[in-house]
Order: C-alpha cells, then structure tokens, then sequence
C-alpha cells in the first residue's frame, strides 16, 4: 500500500471525531454567547470560553492532521514531530495547552461568576461549569491528531 494511502486512511479515522469536536465545541460557544446576551453570565461566560476553546484546538489538531496528510508538491513528507507522529508537534501541542488553559478559566468563570451563596441554582451552575472545564481537559489530554506515516508504528 502506498504511504499516502495509509496517511489518507488513518485521516479517515482522526478527522471524523474532530469534526464532531468543533461541531460540538462551536454550539457549546453558540449556547454560551445566547447566554451572556440572555443576561445569564453564570452560565453563559464559561460555556463561551469552553466552546471556543474547543474550537480552536479541535480545528488546529485537525489541520495538522490534514497537511500531514497530503504530501507536498514535491512528494516530500511534512516535517513531523517526535515518536513517529506525523502531525507537527508545535501546534498540536499548543492547541492541547491552550485547551487546557481554556478549561482552567472555564472552571474559574463559572466559580466567580456563579450565583449569590444563598441562590439555590449555585451549586447547579459551579457543579456544570466545572464538569464542562473537566470535559474540556481531557478532550485536550486525550484528542489524538496524529497520523503516521507509512511503515512507522506506534
């Protein structure tokens, strides 16, 4: 099998679930954005963060992914990152830091901007913001863009 092949399938296998990511990420932003302009900043300013966070690092990993994929004009292999990933490892990792920082603030955005003490939704909203950074954070930890080269194993 050639080797652009087998980049081109293993694609297959990584594009699908970071297209759901960004879809997904991108209605949590959209949910987040009605939010604030809704007047519910407890809910509405993590979720935009978490969203667009999401986003951003679902679309760069798969963008690496993507030009690791195609070869260059000359058939030369896109400089890769260390172990044998084909995805350059700059980007992927600082789209998986900034994942993360996204998913810190989130956490921090739903505690400061949650509700009074003595409003009964306080626990709802802190206990949902944080899930959501959580969430966040291990789709950052766990979002796997690489696609190898031929001949290469992991």
């Amino acid at each position: 099998m050639r080797a652009d092949q087998t980049g081109r399938r293993r694609l297959l296998r990584v594009a699908p679930s970071h297209l759901l990511a960004v879809v997904t990420f991108g209605l949590v932003a959209a949910a987040g954005g009605n939010g604030i302009t809704a007047g519910v900043t407890g809910i509405g300013l993590p979720w935009l963060i978490a969203g667009l966070g999401g986003v951003v690092g679902s679309l760069t990993i798969l963008v690496a992914a993507l030009l690791v994929s195609h070869p260059t004009a000359r058939g030369a292999a896109v400089p890769t990152g260390s172990a044998g990933s084909a995805a350059p490892a700059a980007p992927v990792t600082i789209a998986r830091y900034l994942m993360l920082a996204a998913a810190l603030a989130t956490a921090v955005a739903g505690i400061m901007s949650a509700p009074a003490a003595t409003h009964p939704d306080r626990p709802l909203v802190i206990s949902v913001t944080v899930g959501l950074g959580v969430a966040l954070a291990l789709f950052a930890l766990l979002a796997d863009g690489r696609v190898r080269r031929a001949g290469r194993t992991a």
